[in-house]
């Protein structure tokens, strides 16, 4: 099992998720925040089982919520560095990913 480091923009990335799903239904924010806590094991445990998106970022579906986690693996930890809509541009995920790889 690997150490998990989780990047403080990522806890503003999950609020404001939290908050936008609130605002269509309450509770789906706190149903939201369950379903990313419960990556950490998967994270942890089988790292290497998450495909490759781009450069080293791994990802992570939070079913039933179209959002996703990217991770990267350094040294003998992942560190979770995004969460992120699934609809979103790819090039947007791939500028978010780059200005959080020096984090």
């Amino acid at each position: 099992m690997i150490d998990l480091r989780i990047l403080p923009e990522v806890f503003q990335d999950t609020a404001a998720a939290a908050d936008w799903d609130d605002e269509k239904e309450f509770g789906i924010g706190d149903r939201f925040l369950s379903s990313f806590r419960s990556t950490d094991n998967p994270i942890r445990i089988k790292p290497h089982s998450f495909t490759i998106i781009y450069k080293n970022y791994r990802r992570v579906l939070l079913e039933p919520f179209p959002y996703a986690v990217y991770f990267r693996l350094h040294d003998e930890h992942a560190i979770i560095a995004l969460v992120l809509r699934t609809a979103r541009n790819p090039a947007t995920l791939r500028r978010m990913l780059r200005s959080r790889e020096k984090l």
